[in-house]
């Protein structure tokens, strides 16, 4: 009976660092970041490019004058801001937690009405029964660590942060090990029980 349980925990182990090791960070539109897009649709046509999962990360990188609300997809069409579920005023990550719909916009007056809006939908993991997204137009890539002193800027500085490159095969070799070492942790944890 005991054998039983530890294998059972284990394994939700095992399951758990599975889904840590999968979860991607986006760069919301990718070069051209959260901002003004060049057509109203831009935002929504990036995103159903993708396949969003619980545990995945949109980073949005914006400069003064942006902000990020994320709403209902009914209050996002709408370009409604007055019912936010969050609200970011500084260039953030924010971390998928739950599937389904969701949406962000700027609150900023006339900027969702330009654009500056996202229906996002989000699987519960990559073997949803819901098919596959296209595949991404660039893969997801690291957030610029620099998003983390734009509050500090004095007014009127204008912060330029250079596209992010593709990542290297180095950081999947990282997940590799990480679930690796979680599988081991696994069974010692099972036989130590």
């Amino acid at each position: 009976m005991a054998t039983a349980r530890s294998m059972m925990l284990a394994l939700l182990v095992v399951v758990g660092l599975l889904q840590i090791a999968s979860a991607a960070t986006y760069i919301v539109g990718d070069d051209t970041e959260w901002t003004i897009p060049p057509s109203n649709t831009f935002y929504d046509d990036w995103a159903v490019k993708q396949n969003f999962v619980v545990g995945d990360k949109l980073n949005f990188i914006f400069g003064l004058g942006h902000n990020v609300y994320q709403v209902s997809a009914a209050d996002a069409s709408a370009c409604d801001g007055t019912n936010p579920i969050n609200k970011y005023t500084t260039a953030t990550t924010v971390t998928l937690t739950t599937s389904g719909t969701t949406a962000f916009i700027c609150e900023v007056f006339g900027h969702c009405l330009a654009g500056m809006k996202m229906t996002v939908d989000v699987s519960l993991s990559t073997n949803s029964s819901s098919p596959p997204a296209k595949a991404p137009a660039k893969a997801p890539t690291k957030a610029p660590a620099v998003a983390s002193i734009i509050p500090s800027l004095a007014p009127g500085t204008t912060l330029v942060i250079p596209p992010a490159s593709a990542p290297s095969a180095a950081p999947g070799l990282q997940s590799a090990a990480a679930m690796l070492f979680g599988v081991f942790a696994a069974v010692v944890v099972a036989f130590a029980l």
